[in-house]
């Protein structure tokens, strides 16, 4: 063994002990905390080959990993990597990478005591060009990849030219976060193998906070007191309750001289019908501007509008927070900023910046002046995830249905209906891009222009880095000049990307996709044979593809039978959860009478349908009562089930059986005047079938009307019975059969 290796094995253990006691959190007061600082020492694997081997090279992200067992890898200080052009400098310098490897795998051990009290975990991070990041192998940050397991050869899809940090929130972090030690593993990714890329590094900073007591919001009263408590404005709250807001005066929460940076929690609540009208100020929304280490999460906005100049949106003006699961619903919002390029009108947030955006939707209208968008008007260096808009956004420049101007922005596995329209730079999902991305995404709303209008991007600036990656549009186009199915103008690279020619209306295809007929866009086949994956994707034969988290309305299945249930089910989209079985003798046999959930709700692809499913009582000796299956008389106890229940005397019924009845106290099936109770005639009107068998030593002794077997018969049918040995005592018409 050299004496290197043997020194970079040794290093290996001493810096994993030092790492487990350095910047230990014990969670004790409230505050921001940092694990992890800027420019400490990580273990590092150069990316020339996997950094574990067999088939569980993966395994290098878990907790438990030992790369004392792996040769290659060292200790370095951050930033690792190169840097041609200067800054920042490296404290780790790979100076055999540039054109020889793509990746870097970097690991940091950290120290937690009590978990449960970690409310927010983040991750600041420097890199170029992307990296995906795991703590104790659960997947957590991640920004311009390709997915989530990439090989040691993958490349970032585009480049990124930005030295600033970068917070990354951590979700759910005692999901995952376990009491002593945790493992962050980062792998990084340069764009290319080749000289076109000057520069690939990584430095992070991990922070946690401890929670305090959230401050809760029951009352309207309470949403004025916030609003009026800039002081406030750096603690945590949660909404207990819904809130009408309507007729309220209202101002944003969180400004430019004093930002929101706590957290509110909407719990699942919604806010209604909040009203902002300052048409001359910046900053408009609900919040007016949220700072980086705010989080708003689980909020539906319902019915706000809100009218100002620059910078407006639904539920943030101006955001560098973390916004997940929330919702503004059929919301109004307008801005109309004439200034410069930036501006920013969004249904959600009008300017995004360096913060996350997942799991948010918005629907409504949306006006303004330029940089419009469904969901977001401006974004900068910003990542929109799992995210929808429906409705309409209108402007005269830059105009998207999810966001009108994407600079530096990552959008991934997100889509818009909302139609798009205005003069010029209009797109299905993107109005104008700039050194952004866009993967896994469609658009599906009309748009129209007079210039640079494209099904899902309108205009993609001249320079270089812009990308669309496994995407497609549907979306009808109308314009006058430069446009085209996908891409209206510009220089994008387009990778295995499609527009429905049919649907759009347009064959052109001049700055990038494929032109399929809509036969072709709704066949798998059309984009599995591009390379696209079923985990980013659902591809079925018949339908556009979709993301599998999209939700759907859940429809009826109550009145189908089982069979038929369960196979609807699964034909639309979701899965057979719990079949639970209920007795019913009023309902036929397997008939689903109850669902959960109910009807109309929204689930994601692959949901479990639960049913509640009937089942007949046992009854005689077999059958369900009906033509094709009678029931089956098998005993003398069947014969005094069917003589006792005049409620079945409507159905059919098939004896087995030879009977010796001398032991039944026999009375009439059918009667026109009972013995007791009301003089309501109950016949039999149903069918009986005697199988050719033998019904014997039956004595009917009864004081009504009719007397026999069958006492009072309409438009029933007695056929194939054998009788024998009958003995009837009567006061009026009798027979054997019939009375």
């Amino acid at each position: 063994m050299s004496r290197r290796l043997h020194r970079s094995i040794l290093s290996v253990v001493v810096f994993l002990t030092l790492c487990s006691l350095a910047f230990p959190y014990s969670g004790g007061s409230s505050g921001e905390s940092i694990l992890i600082p800027a420019q400490s020492e990580w273990l590092y694997f150069k990316g020339t080959q996997e950094p574990g081997s067999g088939p569980s090279y993966n395994s290098w992200r878990l907790p438990d990993f030992d790369p004392q067992h792996i040769l290659g890898w060292m200790e370095g200080l951050t930033p690792i990597g190169y840097e041609n052009k200067g800054t920042p400098v490296m404290g780790t310098p790979l100076g055999d990478m540039y054109g020889h490897y793509t990746t870097i795998y970097l690991l940091r051990q950290f120290t937690i005591d009590d978990p449960a009290k970690i409310s927010r975990l983040a991750l600041t991070a420097q890199y170029d060009d992307g990296f995906n990041a795991w703590i104790n192998g659960t997947y957590v940050a991640y920004a311009n990849v390709k997915g989530e397991l990439l090989p040691f050869n993958e490349c970032a899809p585009a480049g990124r030219e930005d030295n600033n940090f970068v917070t990354f929130i951590a979700p759910t972090p005692l999901s995952y976060l376990r009491p002593g030690h945790n493992v962050i593993a980062v792998q990084v990714f340069n764009t290319a193998l080749s000289a076109n890329s000057s520069d690939c590094f990584f430095d992070g900073i991990l922070s946690a906070t401890v929670g305090q007591d959230a401050i809760e919001i029951s009352t309207v009263a309470d949403w004025q007191e916030l609003m009026a408590s800039p002081a406030d404005w750096s603690k945590q709250f949660i909404l207990t309750a819904d809130l009408d807001l309507d007729g309220v005066t209202l101002t944003p929460v969180g400004n430019y001289s004093a930002p929101f940076t706590g957290s509110l929690d909407g719990n699942g609540h919604t806010i209604r019908n909040a009203r902002i009208d300052q048409s001359g100020s910046d900053y408009i929304g609900l919040f007016g501007y949220l700072a980086s280490a705010a989080r708003i999460q689980n909020l539906r906005l319902w019915n706000p509008w809100m009218n100002g100049r620059d910078k407006v949106g639904g539920l943030a003006g101006y955001s560098e927070a973390t916004l997940t699961n929330c919702s503004v619903d059929f919301g109004s919002v307008y801005g109309f900023w004439t200034g410069g390029e930036s501006g920013g009108t969004g249904g959600l947030v009008g300017f995004a910046e360096h913060g996350s955006i997942t799991s948010c939707s918005s629907s409504g209208s949306v006006t303004g002046a330029q940089s419009v968008g469904g969901l977001v008007g401006y974004m900068h260096q910003c990542a929109i995830q799992s995210c929808y808009s429906a409705g309409w956004a209108s402007a005269a420049d830059a105009v998207g249905g999810l966001v009108g101007w994407n600079e530096n922005g990552w959008i991934d596995s997100s889509y818009s209906t909302s139609g798009a329209s205005g003069g010029e730079t209009i797109g299905g999902l993107v109005g104008y891009m700039r050194w952004g991305s866009a993967r896994h995404c469609y658009s599906a709303g009309s748009v129209s222009g007079d210039w640079y209008v494209g099904g899902f991007l309108g205009y993609s600036g001249w320079w270089e880095g812009n990308q669309i990656d496994s995407c497609y549009s549907v979306s009808h186009v109308s314009a006058e000049n430069d446009f085209g199915g996908l891409v209206g103008s510009g220089t994008t690279t387009v990778t295995a990307s499609f527009w429905d020619i049919e649907a759009s209306g347009q064959t052109d295809g001049t700055y990038g996709g494929i032109g399929k007929t809509t036969a072709d866009m709704k066949n798998p086949n059309t984009f599995l044979s591009a390379g696209w994956y079923s985990s980013d994707w659902v591809m079925q034969a018949g339908k556009y593809p979709f993301l599998p988290w999209q939700s759907f309305e859940v429809p009826s299945f109550i009145g189908m039978t089982k069979d038929q249930a369960t196979a609807a089910i699964v034909a639309a989209g979701f899965t057979v959860g719990q079949l639970n079985y209920q007795q019913d003798n009023t309902i036929p046999n397997a008939t689903v009478i109850n669902q959960d959930p109910p009807v109309l709700t929204k689930l994601a692809y692959g949901s479990p349908i639960s049913l509640w499913i009937s089942q007949q009582i046992a009854k005689y000796g077999g059958g369900a009562g009906t033509p094709e299956d009678p029931w089956q008389i098998a005993t003398v106890a069947d014969w005094q089930t069917f003589m006792n229940t005049p409620d079945d005397w409507s159905k059919c019924f098939l004896l087995v059986a030879d009977l010796d009845l001398s032991s039944v106290a026999m009375t009439p099936i059918g009667y026109e005047i009972p013995l007791v109770g009301p003089s309501t005639p109950t016949p039999f009107t149903g069918v009986f079938s005697g199988g050719r068998h033998t019904l014997r030593n039956a004595m009917i002794s009864y004081d009504g009307i009719e007397d026999g077997l069958f006492g009072y018969v309409v438009g029933g049918r007695i056929s194939n019975l054998a009788v024998e040995n009958i003995y009837i005592i009567a006061n009026g018409s009798f027979g054997s059969f019939g009375g």
